[in-house]
């Protein structure tokens, strides 16, 4: 009985004392008062409400690179592409390392990191 109190943590005392106040009869009764109150609760106060501002409509033609066009943030553009080295040495990308805008293992012939060399 000890070693299965102590697996549950409990002390021959505390079990003890749980057996014995719920080892009350099932057909006990009790009695309590009924509540009662001399005062009224506290009214508790209500912050004003201050009306949000009112969320500006967008309209539908507006694209988010428009609504960022003004705020001073730089909107990548897409990488590009150059169909074969040649392209790309007439555009003065050459040569280009992996992960410059433009590199693709295709332009890569030796698999070094670097197209175009």
């Amino acid at each position: 009985m000890n070693k299965v109190l102590a697996a549950c943590g409990l002390t021959a005392a505390i079990a003890a004392a749980l057996l014995a106040v719920t080892a009350a009869p099932a057909n006990a009764e009790f009695t309590t008062a009924p509540a009662t109150f001399d005062t009224a609760p506290a009214q508790i106060p209500v912050a004003p409400s201050d009306d949000p501002a009112p969320i500006p409509a967008v309209p539908a033609a507006t694209t988010a690179r428009d609504l960022l066009a003004g705020a001073g943030l730089v909107v990548p553009a897409a990488d590009p592409y150059y169909k074969n080295c040649t392209e790309a040495r007439d555009a003065g990308a050459a040569p280009i390392r992996k992960g410059e805008p433009g590199y693709r293992p295709a332009l890569d012939r030796d698999n070094d990191g670097i197209a175009c060399e």
